[in-house]
Protein backbone atom coordinates (compact mmCIF):
# COMPACT_ATOMS: atom_id res chain seq x y z
CA UNK A 1 0.00 0.00 0.00
CA UNK A 2 3.14 2.05 0.21
CA UNK A 3 2.47 3.56 -3.65
CA UNK A 4 -1.13 4.50 -2.93
CA UNK A 5 0.36 6.92 -0.85
CA UNK A 6 2.93 9.22 -3.31
CA UNK A 7 2.59 12.01 -4.51
CA UNK A 8 1.34 12.00 -8.52
CA UNK A 9 1.71 15.38 -10.49
CA UNK A 10 0.11 17.61 -7.54
CA UNK A 11 -2.24 14.95 -6.74
CA UNK A 12 -1.60 12.19 -3.82
CA UNK A 13 -2.35 8.72 -5.02
CA UNK A 14 -5.10 7.87 -2.48
CA UNK A 15 -6.99 11.37 -4.43
CA UNK A 16 -6.38 9.69 -7.72
CA UNK A 17 -7.70 6.14 -6.13
CA UNK A 18 -10.86 7.63 -4.73
CA UNK A 19 -11.57 9.56 -8.10
CA UNK A 20 -11.09 6.36 -10.01
CA UNK A 21 -13.71 4.73 -7.53
CA UNK A 22 -16.08 7.89 -8.05
CA UNK A 23 -15.07 7.25 -11.86
CA UNK A 24 -16.38 3.63 -11.80
CA UNK A 25 -19.31 3.61 -9.75
CA UNK A 26 -20.61 6.52 -11.76
CA UNK A 27 -19.88 4.67 -15.19
CA UNK A 28 -21.49 1.20 -14.17
CA UNK A 29 -24.19 2.38 -12.59
CA UNK A 30 -24.61 4.49 -15.87
CA UNK A 31 -24.35 1.19 -17.69
CA UNK A 32 -26.92 -0.30 -15.60
CA UNK A 33 -29.52 1.74 -16.20
CA UNK A 34 -28.73 2.00 -19.76
CA UNK A 35 -29.46 -1.40 -19.76
CA UNK A 36 -33.14 -0.92 -18.49
CA UNK A 37 -33.52 1.95 -20.06
CA UNK A 38 -32.81 0.00 -23.41
CA UNK A 39 -35.04 -3.08 -22.56
CA UNK A 40 -38.01 -0.92 -21.39
CA UNK A 41 -37.65 1.26 -24.64
CA UNK A 42 -37.07 4.04 -23.58
CA UNK A 43 -35.06 6.06 -25.88
CA UNK A 44 -34.15 9.27 -24.28
CA UNK A 45 -33.28 7.96 -21.25
CA UNK A 46 -30.97 5.30 -23.16
CA UNK A 47 -29.54 8.06 -25.07
CA UNK A 48 -28.66 10.42 -22.36
CA UNK A 49 -26.90 7.17 -20.38
CA UNK A 50 -25.04 6.09 -23.44
CA UNK A 51 -23.45 10.08 -23.34
CA UNK A 52 -22.32 9.69 -19.98
CA UNK A 53 -21.18 6.21 -20.49
CA UNK A 54 -19.13 7.85 -23.25
CA UNK A 55 -17.24 10.73 -20.84
CA UNK A 56 -16.85 8.49 -18.08
CA UNK A 57 -15.35 5.73 -19.46
CA UNK A 58 -12.44 7.70 -21.22
CA UNK A 59 -11.92 9.72 -18.47
CA UNK A 60 -11.13 6.22 -16.58
CA UNK A 61 -9.21 5.10 -19.67
CA UNK A 62 -7.04 7.99 -19.28
CA UNK A 63 -6.52 7.39 -15.54
CA UNK A 64 -5.73 3.85 -15.81
CA UNK A 65 -3.56 3.95 -18.82
CA UNK A 66 -1.13 6.55 -16.72
CA UNK A 67 -1.34 4.81 -13.65
CA UNK A 68 -2.46 0.89 -13.69
CA UNK A 69 -2.85 0.90 -9.99
CA UNK A 70 -6.35 2.45 -10.39
CA UNK A 71 -7.76 -0.38 -11.87
CA UNK A 72 -7.93 -1.74 -8.16
CA UNK A 73 -10.30 1.11 -7.11
CA UNK A 74 -12.08 0.94 -10.26
CA UNK A 75 -12.65 -2.59 -10.16
CA UNK A 76 -14.50 -2.10 -6.62
CA UNK A 77 -16.16 0.65 -8.35
CA UNK A 78 -17.61 -1.33 -11.05
CA UNK A 79 -19.12 -3.53 -8.69
CA UNK A 80 -20.55 -0.87 -6.14
CA UNK A 81 -22.10 1.16 -9.17
CA UNK A 82 -23.50 -2.18 -10.53
CA UNK A 83 -25.27 -3.08 -7.32
CA UNK A 84 -26.26 0.21 -6.34
CA UNK A 85 -28.20 0.29 -9.72
CA UNK A 86 -29.63 -2.99 -9.57
CA UNK A 87 -30.62 -3.64 -6.04
CA UNK A 88 -33.80 -2.36 -6.30
CA UNK A 89 -34.49 -2.79 -10.23
CA UNK A 90 -37.05 -5.54 -9.78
Amino acid sequence: MRGALKMTGNSPMWLLWLAMFVLMTTLDFAWSKYSQATVARRAWAASGYAAAIYAVGALGIIGYTEHPSLIIPGCVGAFVGTFLATRRAH
